[in-house]
């Protein structure tokens, strides 16, 4: 099995990325996302929009994954195994990593590394459970526990936050069975609304399966 701790830094495959709808267009397409729109996301995937290729501060994110993993088998004993982008017809996810027990998908692994001002107040304590998550990373680590991997339904996630400070937290989100059903309904609506009947959805606007 191939550790996701000895590779130095993940380049993004925007091949990948740029198909299907992942675990962060699930919060565009649900009108949550403050920096993207549903006809941005639209715009995006049928190559009328560059997308995003990301700044200094995923740049910084990618170079710290190392030790953020780090942190957080230090703090668990959980070796972490690299999952490879997947493409199922629409459906896309990509998580950090996945946590195996007799060759068995046990945990999805999901790092995030912010150093911006007010990075610390974005997340809140682990007391809070998941409720300490923000709510687009949770919609995004709901998405990737929304189907089987291979036959096995992953039933949590770790978010293993590295903040400024520096300050590490840890987060366990537990599967919604309702909202993965309810997910992947709206994503299969938008999808087949606009994308394959190629009708721009309205700007700012979340959108919803009749």
């Amino acid at each position: 099995m191939i550790q996701i701790e000895e590779r130095l830094v993940r380049k993004p495959d925007n091949n990948i990325f740029n198909q299907g709808i992942g675990g962060s267009d699930i919060a565009v397409i649900l009108g949550l996302n403050k920096y993207r729109t549903p006809l941005d996301l639209w715009k995006e995937r049928k190559g009328l929009k560059d997308p995003f290729q990301g700044n200094l501060s995923t740049r910084i994110g990618l170079a710290l994954e190392p030790q953020n993993i780090a942190e957080y088998k230090d703090r668990t004993g959980n070796p972490v195994a690299m999952y490879e982008s997947a493409v199922d017809g629409w459906y896309r996810r990509s998580p950090d990593g996945l946590v195996f027990k007799d060759n068995v998908p046990t945990i999805v692994y999901e790092g995030k590394t912010s150093f911006s001002f007010g990075a610390n107040r974005m997340f809140g304590p682990e007391s809070d459970g998941q409720d300490g998550v923000p709510e687009s990373y949770q919609l995004q680590v709901q998405w990737y526990m929304a189907k089987p991997f291979g036959q096995t339904i992953v039933g949590e996630c770790h978010v293993s936050a590295l903040l400024t400070g520096p300050d590490h937290r840890l987060y366990t989100v537990h599967r919604n069975d309702e909202l993965c059903r309810d997910m992947l309904q709206v994503a299969e609506h938008w999808w087949g609304a606009h994308i394959v009947g190629d009708i721009p959805p309205e700007a700012g606007a979340g959108d919803h399966a009749d």
